[in-house]
């Protein structure tokens, strides 16, 4: 299956990055085929080997939403979760523990691969924006 070898694949490659977290669990996330193709074929286009690894923390209630649909901007019918300090996007960060702060409801954040682009912006130390 494409979804599982790209898992693995991506966390053999970030292997020491997943392991600093330690002791935390890292389980595989139900994601839409769809939602995957899309990603798939926008690293493609994007010309992307190696999706970099971020972390996103949300709401519990959001985990479901994010499987059917993919991380998606907040505003016009998205619900914005946590706020906007640095302008409209999807925020997530390097470390897990920054992430942590923003998981709501839940004991789990989202370990997501980032296809770096025009629209990919530090907005401080921790932050990155993804417009």
């Amino acid at each position: 299956d494409k979804i599982e070898r790209f898992r693995h694949t991506f966390a053999t490659y970030h292997r020491s990055k997943l392991l600093s977290i330690a002791p935390i669990k890292v389980e595989p996330f139900n994601i839409r085929r769809s939602v995957f193709n899309k990603f798939s074929k926008k690293m493609k286009t994007l010309g992307v080997r190696r999706p970099l690894l971020v972390y996103h923390g949300t709401c519990g209630k959001n985990f479901d939403n994010i499987g059917q649909h993919g991380l998606l901007v907040g505003g016009n019918g998205v619900s914005i979760s946590n706020g906007s300090s640095f302008g409209r996007g999807i925020y997530s960060a390097w470390e897990s523990s920054f992430s942590f702060g923003y998981a709501r409801e839940t004991s789990k954040i989202l370990v997501c691969g980032l296809l770096p682009s025009r629209g990919t912006r530090m907005v401080s130390e921790y932050r990155i924006s993804v417009t």
